[in-house]
């Protein structure tokens, strides 16, 4: 009876075990990842949508959506085809320091008040790679062009491709054509125009962005050279408007 009964405790303790070994720990993904609201999400979606529609009006470009996980994450496109070049500067102030892409070298940042952080010290034929400026324990990421060369190119010698810059505490501050964190997707219409490109729009759980491209191309010689320029702005759909959060623009140069 005993031994019976020493069986049965140690079958139940296991049986224990077993029920809070089935119970996810506290810090697993499922409690740290809020639920998604598919509702709240289709909500911002069509109200950022329709914010677009009136605000940028793209007529005669191409629509297409896209819904990814049943409704967790939704995607609009708006695409024009054939346009023209738009007319924007490759000049980005960066706390007040004036960058140019495709014309100021990497050895051209110093002086300006940055410590200077670069990704190599040399670039390899078809190869960028990342600068870094830090002022004041704040940052802005740059890239280094395409060096259109078969050699390997001292960094410095090297031109800026890209900045990413963006209206945040840990950014440096800066202004693109006259846009700061103050202006309004009105100030970019009558700065740039309606984007000639395409108008991006993504929705999830933390809310909707709308990104608005432009692009232009020239040609020296046979070498063909992209500029694009990406605009992001953040939609608040309790206010129905929305506001600047980064700016990037970059170079694409290929031999034609």
């Amino acid at each position: 009876m005993k031994k019976l009964t020493a069986l049965f405790l140690i079958l139940t303790l296991a049986a224990a075990l077993c029920a809070c070994s089935a119970t996810p720990p506290p810090n697993s993904e499922e409690n740290i990842l809020p639920k998604a609201d598919i509702a709240a999400i289709r909500e911002s979606y069509d109200k950022a949508s329709a914010y677009i529609e009136a605000t940028f009006k793209p007529e005669g470009m191409t629509v297409s959506e896209q819904d990814e996980d049943g409704g967790v994450y939704l995607y609009k496109y708006w695409s024009k085809e054939n346009s023209e070049n738009a007319d924007f500067t490759n000049d980005i102030e960066i706390d007040g320091k004036t960058i140019t892409i495709g014309k100021t070298a990497v050895k051209d940042l110093d002086g300006l008040g940055f410590e200077i952080s670069k990704g190599k010290e040399t670039v390899e034929p078809n190869e960028v790679t990342s600068v870094t400026l830090t002022k004041d324990n704040k940052t802005c990421i740059l890239s280094t062009s395409d060096t259109m060369s078969d050699k390997a190119v001292p960094i410095d010698d090297v031109t800026v491709g890209a900045v990413s810059a963006s209206f945040s505490e840990y950014s440096l501050p800066f202004t693109y054509s006259g846009l700061d964190s103050k202006s309004t997707p009105a100030d970019v219409i009558d700065k740039l125009g309606a984007p000639n490109s395409t108008i991006n729009l993504s929705s999830d759980n933390d809310g909707s962005i709308i990104e608005l491209v432009y692009t232009k191309t020239s040609k020296e010689d046979d070498v063909v050279t992209d500029v694009n320029l990406l605009i992001d702005l953040r939609y608040d759909a309790d206010k129905n408007d929305a506001s600047i959060s980064s700016v990037d623009i970059n170079t694409i140069s290929y031999k034609a």
